[in-house]
């Protein structure tokens, strides 16, 4: 059962989503810690993204990484991809299909849906799916709810606004 409701329209505007932290990252054995960092995007937008820092030999990364996305609308998801940075580019080890050890491999997914964060925003965390072996790692986030960004309308005067009360006076009766 989900807790996010559906029933909003919104045109394009700008989101801001914060990637706080993850915890619980696997590693390969003998490996150690990883150096990982996040890609947050617009499902179908990848033009639409930021990206954390790289956060050093740590399976726990906390980044507090604020970002914004233009272009959202309604409807879309935010993907969030976790990565493990590489500098060498020569190893080559296979772990669940991917190449582990080159630049940018994938520590672990997870989506959110715009019905989830639209009208109240979303704080909490999300598990990581395509993580590797072990209990599911969880990253933090934060997504201010786009309903309250928009920008209230300056009240209206003079004669719209006796046309606007005109109108809803004659509407109601």
């Amino acid at each position: 059962s989900s807790s996010c409701s559906a029933g909003h329209s919104l045109g394009p505007t700008a989101l801001k989503v914060a990637v706080l932290s993850c915890k619980g990252i696997s590693t390969m054995p003998g490996l150690g810690p990883s150096d990982p960092y996040c890609v947050c995007s617009i499902f179908g937008k990848h033009d639409q993204s930021f990206k954390t820092k790289v956060m050093r030999n740590t399976l726990n990364p906390i980044w507090n990484h604020r970002g914004e996305l233009t272009g959202f609308e309604a409807g879309d998801t935010l993907e969030f991809k976790v990565f493990a940075k590489d500098y060498s580019n020569t190893m080559e080890f296979k772990l669940f299909g991917n190449d582990f050890g080159k630049k940018g491999d994938l520590l672990g997914e997870a989506s959110l849906s715009s019905d989830c964060f639209l009208k109240d925003g979303f704080s909490g965390e999300v598990r990581l799916t395509n993580a590797g072996i072990g209990a599911p790692p969880f990253l933090r986030i934060d997504v201010e709810a786009p309903l309250r960004q928009l920008p209230l309308l300056p009240p209206a005067t003079g004669p719209i606004l006796e046309a606007n009360t005109y109108a809803v006076l004659c509407w109601r009766s």
